[in-house]
């Protein structure tokens, strides 16, 4: 009986295929000139800008390792950006990914940290008013924030409790084997 057999890719692969297609992304959506502002002009791409957008998404290739750094990284690296009037473009989307990571691998208080700094990167985004980032923009970071990190969550206490329920019926079953014995 012929099966297909699935051919998987080292992790390592996989990670560095995502960074790859972020970095890829990062570049395309920021190449316009205005996205919903067509009064703003954006400071054009140069190094600096190169630099940045690699910062925001590169880091992403050792998310499962150290997703803390990986979220943290890219998101000063994209309120950087902002603040020094480039275009962002996808960017803040992509720093979702990395919230849920953090949500998904982390303990709490890391994750409570990551949340903390987010949180005061979109203030500094509406108070510095660098790049068009109003009110509207910063209360739907806050709300996009939220979720991403309760998805997060949710999947993370899901794998606990089925991890939990696993090692309950291996200690059960190692209790009856004991008893059986006795």
């Amino acid at each position: 009986v012929g099966m297909a057999r699935k051919v998987a890719l080292p992790k390592r692969i996989i990670d560095a295929l995502v960074a790859l297609a972020f970095l890829a992304v990062g570049w395309v959506s920021t190449a316009a000139p205005t996205i919903s502002d067509p009064f703003y002009r954006y400071t054009p791409r140069d190094w600096l800008f190169v630099l940045l957008l690699i910062l925001s998404t590169v880091p992403y290739a050792w998310r499962r390792r150290w997703p803390t750094a990986a979220f943290l990284t890219g998101m000063l690296s994209v309120t950087v950006l902002w603040l020094l009037g480039y275009n962002a473009g996808a960017l803040p989307l992509l720093l979702m990914f990395g919230g849920y990571f953090v949500a998904v691998a982390r303990p709490a208080w890391e994750l409570v940290l990551c949340s903390a700094l987010a949180l005061g990167c979109f203030a500094l985004l509406w108070w510095a008013g660098g790049a068009p980032y109003g009110a509207r923009d910063a209360l739907v970071s806050v709300l996009a924030l939220a979720i991403t990190v309760g998805l997060g969550r949710a999947g993370r206490l899901r794998v606990d409790l089925a991890n939990a329920r696993a090692e309950a019926g291996e200690e059960a079953a190692r209790r009856r084997s004991s008893e059986e014995r006795l």
